[in-house]
């Protein structure tokens, strides 16, 4: 009997094993922290944050909730991503660069590739903010932080958040066309902020 508990233990935790994500590492431009106790905790963290993306099911343990919410649309780019078809098959992971300006919080960029009926291709690129959570790291948008510098200008109901400069006069042209669409299909003319970003 006891043979037979422990074979089952033994089924269960490989079964859970053989289901985690793992990223790639690229020795080149990997992890900030090389060989550190700091990137095995990033990497663990990201694996278990990757392994909730693909089962589209994101927990609070890599996710704030309330972060998820207001940056669903962020999230639900990830969600599924990895699960193969008969025309996809995903290769691991691959972390392209990481940084840290402060020691503590990590930018990471992934790549997500494979091939597509046999034919390489790249599906998405992501930058990552890691911020540091009871013992391993929670991933977050790094939208708001790409964005806090950006100038404002409101014209109609548009607000035009913008990196560089803006052109006023398709600015105006792209307010009307908004109303005027919202006019032809009935529907209240409704705030909209559009972000512009530039090289």
């Amino acid at each position: 009997m006891k043979k037979y508990v422990l074979l089952i233990k033994l089924l269960f935790s490989f079964l859970s094993i053989s289901g985690q994500v793992s990223v790639i590492r690229n020795f080149n431009l990997e992890f900030v922290e090389k060989d550190s106790l700091k990137s095995t905790i990033i990497e663990k963290s990201l694996n278990g944050f990757l392994t909730e993306a693909k089962n589209k099911s994101y927990s609070n343990e890599y996710v704030d909730t309330l972060h998820l919410k207001k940056y669903e649309f962020f999230f639900s780019k990830l969600s599924g991503i990895g699960n193969n078809n008969e025309h996809i098959t995903f290769n691991a992971p691959s972390v392209l660069k990481s940084y840290s300006s402060d020691g503590i919080t990590y930018r990471i960029t992934i790549a997500f590739t494979g091939l597509q009926d046999n034919t390489p291709f790249v599906f998405q690129v992501t930058e990552l903010r890691a911020i540091p959570y009871k013992d391993h790291y929670r991933f977050y948008c790094p939208f708001e932080e790409n964005t806090a510098n950006f100038k404002t200008k409101d014209v109609a109901n548009v607000t035009y958040r913008y990196n560089g400069t803006i052109n006023e006069s398709k600015a105006k042209e792209f307010a009307n066309f908004k109303d005027e669409l919202s006019e032809m299909t009935n529907t209240p003319k409704s705030n909209l902020i559009y972000y512009s970003f530039q090289n």
